[in-house]
């Protein structure tokens, strides 16, 4: 459905999204704005806020939307991983509320 990988080398971040079901994108420092070695809440919001900004489509498999929703946090939780840090409790309460929204509007299975 769709894929992130974070890193940071020579000093910067970047974030590869994929999957989305369109072309893979490479986000540079320059398009996720300021993310310090050891990112602070804002700074991960700020990335989070550029991964969602990308186009995503639609197919069979998830919807736009949701593809939006999980790139988000995929990308979040990606770079708390490789700068070696927890994910700030307040973006999982987002994350987690924003995921009960998805279930609560989701069309009921035949």
């Amino acid at each position: 459905v769709v894929n992130v990988c974070a890193s940071r080398w020579g000093g910067s971040w970047r974030l590869a999204v994929g999957a989305r079901p369109l072309r893979a994108r490479l986000l540079t420092e320059s398009e996720l704005g300021r993310v310090s070695e050891v990112p602070a809440c804002d700074e991960l919001i700020g990335a989070l806020d550029a991964v969602r900004s990308l186009d995503y489509g639609t197919n069979y498999l998830a919807s736009a939307a949701y593809r939006r929703h999980v790139a988000g946090v995929l990308a979040v939780r990606a770079i708390c991983e490789a700068a070696r840090i927890e994910v700030p409790s307040e973006l999982e309460e987002r994350f987690a509320a924003e995921a009960r929204s998805f279930v609560a509007t989701a069309p009921a299975e035949d």
